[in-house]
């Protein structure tokens, strides 16, 4: 699935190129930091940002600028879209990795680096890793939600947990998905 799904992004003239900053690391309660988020891709359709919950931050400015150029010719057209926000820390928290970034075809590039991160560390068992990443996936009714049950489920080898990421896999109608995890419930 997922890589059909890249697939599909290659064709549409590829998957973008995202990088995210700040002007700054630290600070305290009611001081602001500028994110800058960057995105280049060539294809000819608009981005669109998704960005994920910002915990202790209030947006109190946003700004956004999309160029295309057609150097090299109309084939080779560069779209860069930046997103500039002004956050202000409203108390404790910190600006997740998790950026979300779609195309016309709502293809959700984030999400699906994400899913298959959660899958490739259960499969190698990396149990420290997934008991880092994944709890803050555990939103309920969200696209991510199964994949990080399925997860944490394989390297603490609880069966409950994987039988939870089948039965959200499911509801969200994700069947491919559904029987992946039905057979790591199969015996051996």
């Amino acid at each position: 699935m997922i890589a059909a799904l890249w697939v599909i992004a290659l064709a549409q003239g590829g998957a973008p190129v995202v990088t995210a900053s700040v002007d700054r690391t630290r600070l305290g309660v009611g001081d602001a930091l500028v994110l800058t988020i960057r995105a280049r891709t060539r294809s000819p359709q608009p981005l669109k940002f998704t960005l994920p919950a910002l915990p202790g931050f209030a947006i109190i400015a946003t700004h956004e600028v999309s160029d295309v150029s057609l150097a090299g010719g109309v084939g080779a057209a560069m779209r860069t879209t930046v997103r500039q926000l002004t956050l202000r820390a409203d108390g404790q928290g910190r600006v997740e990795r998790s950026l979300v970034v779609q195309s016309k075809h709502n293809l959700t590039f984030g999400l699906m680096w994400i899913s298959a991160r959660l899958d490739g560390l259960a499969a190698l068992r990396d149990g420290g890793r997934v008991e880092e990443e994944a709890p803050r996936f555990l939103k309920p009714r969200t696209y991510l939600e199964p994949f990080a049950l399925r997860a944490l489920g394989v390297v603490r080898e609880d069966v409950a947990l994987v039988e939870k990421a089948l039965s959200r896999f499911e509801a969200l109608g994700l069947d491919w998905h559904a029987a992946e995890t039905r057979k790591l419930l199969q015996p051996i």
